[in-house]
């Protein structure tokens, strides 16, 4: 055999190699690239999800914390409006203990006024023409005060005479029941006086 032909045939079959070669690196390229391809498309579909998740949850995120803004300022506005009240309660409160130690001081006062039994007499007299009054009555047209009397019933001088139609007199003598008061407003009968 001719070395020439030897040559060519040793060519041939070195052409052939390398074109199997080639096709075959063309060919495992191709795949690689598609297999390349295939996972860069699975990590961008994979982005895209992190991406919608994360878009989601800001706007979630930006939901809540609005709500959590209303809710803290419908509680600042709870608790302003519960301080002012218990600010309002607690003058009331104060008022109201202001009020009860001076009428206690009031009626300490009258108590020990109405010691004096003449002072009593006075006092029941004069409660008696405030009855009359808030009923309607005036004094030298339905009513006078402390004028002598003399019947065929009694005798003495009645605190308030009572003029009625028809010319008939009702006679008051008026009395002050100071135990009864004094038990009145008597600190250990609180139970009896709230019944």
């Amino acid at each position: 055999m001719p070395a020439y032909l030897v040559t060519l045939l040793i060519g041939l079959a070195a052409g052939a190699a390398i074109g199997y070669l080639i096709a075959r690196v063309n060919s495992a390229s191709s795949v690689a690239d598609r297999a390349l391809l295939d996972d860069y498309k699975s990590q961008l579909e994979a982005e895209r999800s992190k991406t919608e998740s994360a878009v989601k949850l800001n706007a979630e995120l930006v939901a809540m914390k609005e709500s959590v803004e209303k809710l803290s300022t419908q509680a600042n506005e709870a608790n302003r409006i519960r301080t002012e009240a218990e600010a309002k309660l607690n003058t009331t409160i104060l008022e109201m203990r202001r009020a009860s130690e001076s009428i206690f001081d009031e009626t300490k006062k009258i108590a020990g006024a109405l010691t004096n039994s003449q002072v009593r007499g006075k006092f029941g007299e004069a409660q008696l023409e405030l009855l009359l009054q808030g009923a309607g009555l005036r004094e030298g047209h339905e009513y006078s005060r402390q004028k002598s009397t003399t019947d065929a019933d009694s005798s003495g001088i009645p605190d308030i005479t009572v003029m009625m139609p028809g010319g008939s007199h009702i006679f008051i003598d008026s009395k002050f029941p100071f135990d009864r008061f004094l038990e009145a407003f008597d600190p250990a009968n609180q139970a009896n006086r709230d019944a």
